[in-house]
């Protein structure tokens, strides 16, 4: 997502050009960041795999949560990179944000953690569409629980994202006949 923000200004050369794909841009640079995350994912299951942790067949679902990803960070990067040729200031919110989410993430925690926690606490958390990615992962490789357990879950996320989506899509199309002027 941080990388796909400053797409167009980094490829304002291929902006400026009248018959060049502009869409293309965050897709190709959503595509080079997924190739990094494979890898990183395979040196994660070769350490599962040296620590004695056998297969399961619920590791197969990393690649639904890699699509899921995606989707949703190009629908992200959609928006943010066409905002950002206007206000350069753009790249710098969404790694603020990043950051923040990051932590608002059950990524380095569990909501199991804190058994004390009021109900409404996990379901607050819930809004946030990382937390299905995250929960997704943590489920495939340690408790091998299926995305289509948590069914609620699952459509709020493609819901959220779809929505996300069109809107960022939308935003992209308006702006996109004054991107090359800008750059």
């Amino acid at each position: 997502m941080n990388s796909g923000t400053g797409c167009l200004s980094e490829y304002s050369y291929l902006v400026k050009k009248v018959v060049f794909p502009v869409e293309i841009l965050p897709v190709i640079k959503l595509i080079s960041c997924l190739f990094v995350h494979i890898i990183f994912t395979a040196i994660m299951m070769a350490l599962f795999l040296c620590y004695g942790r056998l297969p399961m067949v619920s590791w197969i679902q990393i690649i639904y949560y890699m699509a899921a990803g995606a989707v949703y960070s190009l629908a992200f990067v959609y928006f943010t990179c066409s905002i950002n040729v206007f206000f350069k200031d753009m790249a710098q919110i969404v790694g603020i944000c990043l950051q923040f989410g990051m932590w608002l993430a059950p990524i380095m925690w569990s909501p199991t953690m804190f058994p004390g926690a009021p109900a409404w606490l996990e379901q607050l958390l819930k809004i946030n569409p990382i937390y299905y990615l995250v929960t997704g992962f943590r489920d495939s490789m340690l408790t091998g629980d299926f995305f289509w357990e948590r069914p609620m879950l699952s459509l709020y996320f493609w819901a959220v994202t779809i929505i996300l989506f069109l809107a960022g899509l939308k935003v992209f199309k308006r702006l996109r006949p004054h991107l090359s002027d800008v750059l």
